[in-house]
């Protein structure tokens, strides 16, 4: 977070939330036993919140350092499910792409819902609708 800029919320840098390190250290296997009345099971992890708490940019974060962090996740794909919308899927991969273009001067030119870091691919696709 401090090498790419920490996140902003109405101009003002935003430090990890106790409840990002939470979700951090249940992802990661950190211990975390207090919160949870059983281990987590096969990472399937949901998160019922309010809008504008910064947990879709939190995990945007997170998987762009799973990625970078070491080559655990090399040859590998990570993906994003967004609703029906295929603009949600472009926004979600731009907003990862865009983390490097301000202090790093990164740019990418891939497909506008595919990123590729250290040999890992995160995809966004579209949910279908089924009617």
């Amino acid at each position: 977070n401090h090498i790419i800029g920490l996140p902003t919320k109405e101009g003002t840098e935003k430090a990890v939330f106790d409840y990002e390190k939470i979700l951090y250290d249940l992802i990661l296997d950190n211990d975390h036993s207090n919160i949870l009345h059983h281990p987590l099971k096969n990472k399937h992890l949901w998160v019922k919140k309010a809008t504008g708490l910064g947990v879709t940019e939190f995990f945007l974060r997170l998987m762009v350092w799973l990625c970078l962090r070491n080559d655990d996740h090399k040859n590998s794909q990570m993906c994003i499910v967004t609703g029906p919308n295929i603009d949600i899927a472009i926004k979600l991969i731009k907003r990862m792409k865009a983390l490097f273009e301000p202090k790093l001067r990164i740019t990418f030119d891939s497909k506008e819902t595919v990123l590729e870091l250290n040999g890992c691919t995160i995809e966004a696709y579209p949910c279908l609708s089924i009617a």
